[in-house]
């Protein structure tokens, strides 16, 4: 065994070698040599085929020359004879005009190596690769009707286009090519770009939903007579439909009165209905001094800064794609809370403790028994029987908590009900709240079945804490889809720390939208923890620097800022931007403490302080 675990370790650290073969400064010099290579090869090559274009003709003669490479032979080619053989080899004997394809791609991979722009590497050479030899084809396709050999020496589609030029007219014909060569291009371009697919779509509804062309007077009037009689079906339909949205109205207009009226009940005393006309009251808009906007004219409304339109085309995610979890949902029945009440009352009796009324609430995962005691009890008196009244329950779990009018037993439900998160996010106080709150979050539901939220940004730090098994990264999962459901991409960001890697992957897909990353590296979710010191670091950089722009603005809240920025109050030639909210979520923090220890204890209390 002590070998077998040696041989393990040995094995480990060899690994571990040949992953750290190269350092990130010999990573960056490789990268930097790479991207050098890949432009000048992709601006050779550019040349000699510009130049080929043009000169192949002149050149032909020094291909049959025993001393071609003589120093005393020149060629026209602008990269000299190396320029013409490479350009002739890529034109001549391969693909024609689609060896231009060739150059884009080295382009690519220096704007990959220098970081100018983000290159996903394999989608640029299926596209380079297939654009290349499709347009070979196509080229060769064309030439087939006229004699191409003038302009280049194998045709503009080279020697592999004539040759699957060939094979496909043989099997399909000259028109049958023509249409699969049309195929493929759109295929090519869809690939390309997705704004194709839009075009076409668009272009096939306006074809077949366009205006028809008018037509003779003959026909117009039989047509008229025909479409009057529909009309009038339509306007019959359209009468009902209109009477019905009409009586809805009406309907909803009366609940509103009705809630209202009992709110004026409850709060305070009805005023007298006013006998003047509508039109003669005149509305006076109040305003807060502190409101840009109210202080704005309708000119200056029109120029406030809109940072959405950045991403215009995003769309908030819908609610169907949360679950409503209906199978899961249990109700405590009847018996259950008879026989729950006869045991509390039965409980307290023991202990001399008589109850006046008790009211039960059913809760998704608890029910609340409001007990109202008999004058003279003292209510220390009840809780210090809490272990006593869950043992006579034979009950998960049961607190016992004050309130307001009564003492509280709390009283796990046999069958806890699982709390949809749509259910939180589509009730009417959250959505009222929500728009109140900079960074809105849901967490369930409480004991008397009222949504509970909070605004993280009043918070403004968080440690989520508990068991194994108590449900911490469900509520850590509830916080960052409520805020995905409540924010756009351009002002929310999240930076995730996630040490297992698995409990925040699936949100690698935000990384265009909503993720924050350092512009070195790969992945925007960090599994490194020691990566995680230097993105703690940046975090505190930008940190000091939003603080330098608040001070020069003159404000010290983010919100105020921003505000002041909309209104176009502060000058972005001076540095002014408008600042995302930044949402840390560490994973496993614990793990991380004891893994990087005080290195990530600086930059965290550095950020939890300010």
């Amino acid at each position: 065994m002590a070998s077998k675990s040696g041989s393990k370790k040995k094995s480990s650290k060899k690994k571990s070698k040949n992953r750290k073969r190269f350092s990130d400064e010999q990573r960056s010099v490789i990268r930097i040599v790479a991207g050098v290579i890949f432009t000048f090869v992709c601006i050779f090559t550019t040349a000699a085929l510009v130049s080929y274009a043009f000169s192949w003709n002149v050149d032909q003669s020094i291909k049959t020359n025993e001393v071609m490479w003589n120093a005393y032979v020149r060629a026209d080619n602008i990269c000299g004879k190396l320029g013409f053989e490479w350009a002739d080899f890529l034109v001549s004997k391969l693909f024609g005009l689609g060896a231009f394809f060739l150059p884009i791609f080295m382009g690519l991979l220096a704007i990959a190596c220098f970081r100018i722009r983000r290159v996903k590497i394999f989608r640029a050479f299926i596209i380079n690769l297939f654009g290349c030899i499709l347009f070979s084809v196509i080229a060769a396709y064309f030439s087939s009707f006229f004699q191409s050999g003038l302009l280049l020496p194998s045709g503009i589609g080279g020697s592999y286009g004539n040759l699957a030029n060939l094979w496909l007219t043989s099997v399909v014909g000259p028109f049958g090519a023509g249409a699969v060569l049309a195929f493929l291009l759109f295929i090519w371009l869809i690939l390309l770009t997705k704004k194709v697919a839009l075009w076409f779509d668009k272009f096939l509804y306006c074809t077949f939903h366009k205006e028809k062309p008018l037509m003779s007077v003959d026909d117009a009037d039989e047509k008229n007579e025909d479409e009057n009689e529909d009309n009038e079906e339509d306007e019959e339909d359209e009468a009902d439909n209109e009477a019905e949205s009409e009586k809805e109205e009406l309907e909803t207009e009366a609940i509103s009165l009705e809630i209202e009226d009992d709110y004026l009940n409850e709060s305070s005393k009805p005023e007298p209905e006013p006998s003047t006309d509508a039109e003669s009251v005149e509305l006076v808009i109040e305003s807060n001094e502190h409101d840009y906007l109210a202080n704005l004219s309708d000119d200056d409304k029109a120029h406030i800064y809109d940072p959405r339109l950045d991403l215009s085309s995003f769309q908030f995610p819908s609610m169907s794609m949360l679950d409503d979890y209906r199978s899961k949902q249990y109700e405590v029945s009847r018996e259950e809370l008879e026989k729950n009440k006869v045991r509390i009352v039965n409980a307290l009796n023991s202990y001399k403790i008589k109850v006046d009324s008790i009211a039960a609430k059913r809760g998704p995962t608890v029910t609340l028994y409001r007990i109202r005691l008999a004058e003279g009890i003292r209510i220390a008196t009840v809780k210090k029987l809490e272990e006593d009244i869950a043992i006579s329950l034979g009950a998960k779990g049961v607190r016992v908590l004050t309130l307001s009018d009564a003492i509280g037993i709390e009283v796990a439900n046999n069958k806890p009900s699982i709390v949809p998160l749509k259910a939180i996010l589509n009730s009417q106080a959250f959505i009222e709240q929500s728009s109140q709150m900079e960074l809105p979050v849901a967490l369930g539901i409480t004991v008397t079945n009222e949504p509970f939220f909070l605004d993280v940004a009043k918070m403004p730090h968080l440690l989520v804490a508990g068991a194994t098994g108590t449900g911490k990264s469900v509520g850590l999962n509830s916080i960052i889809t409520s805020l995905l459901f409540a924010k756009h991409p351009c002002e929310l960001k999240f930076v995730m720390v996630d040490p297992k890697k698995v409990e925040l992957d699936f949100y690698n897909a935000l990384e265009k939208h909503y993720l924050a990353k350092l512009p070195d590296e790969e992945e925007a979710i960090i599994t490194d923890t020691n990566k995680v010191v230097r993105t703690l670091k940046s975090l505190c950089i930008e940190m000091d620097n939003r603080y330098e722009l608040l001070r020069a603005a003159g404000e010290r809240k983010i919100t105020a800022y921003n505000e002041k920025f909309l209104n176009r109050k502060l000058n972005p030639l001076k540095g002014h931007v408008y600042l995302p909210y930044i949402v840390v979520i560490i994973d496993e923090f614990a793990d991380l403490l004891m893994s990087a220890g005080r290195e990530v204890e600086e930059p965290i209390a550095r950020l939890a302080q300010k």
